[in-house]
């Protein structure tokens, strides 16, 4: 329930009063549908929870640690020197600078952060001899891994 989700719908004409009174904790699902086919609303539900219930087997994920917050992962992640901020734009400014503080490279995933934040974060980075890449950073490979999404490109020199 974004300003910007619940705008999306409102221009789309998918808006009602229960979306416009949303805040950003909320989910929610617009969608078009053609009334006449069968089950087409319970279709919807359906493959919506089945996408959000999804669970992909690896090799040794249930013992994997998945920190939920940047100073969970700092303490158990001891030699990591970059962190991939994804969050709406009004709290990812916040989030890249703790990352920042705490002697992290930033890889800043979101849009909507303001020119003047973007500006502060990059000069803070540099003091402390760190990098920003983003706001909106789009395709990242390093060492040849792919972080957030990446294309297929040749191997650099």
């Amino acid at each position: 329930g974004t300003d910007l989700n619940k705008d999306l719908a409102d221009n789309l004409k998918l808006s009602n009063a229960d979306v416009k009174n949303l805040t950003p904790n909320d989910f929610f699902i617009a969608a078009l549908v053609d009334e006449e086919e069968d089950n087409a609303y319970e279709n919807i539900i359906n493959k919506v929870d089945e996408l959000l219930n999804f669970k992909k087997e690896e090799p040794g994920s249930e013992d994997e640690y998945k920190p939920k917050t940047l100073k969970s992962a700092i303490k158990h992640m001891k030699d990591a020197n970059l962190a991939i901020i994804s969050l709406p734009g009004e709290y990812a400014a916040d989030e890249a600078r703790r990352a920042l503080k705490n002697g992290l490279n930033v890889m800043l995933f979101s849009d909507n952060v303001s020119m003047e934040d973007e500006i502060e974060l990059k000069k803070f980075a540099r003091d402390k001899g760190l990098l920003v890449m983003g706001p909106d950073c789009g395709t990242a490979i390093i060492d040849h891994v792919p972080l957030c999404f990446a294309n297929v490109v040749r191997k650099g020199d």
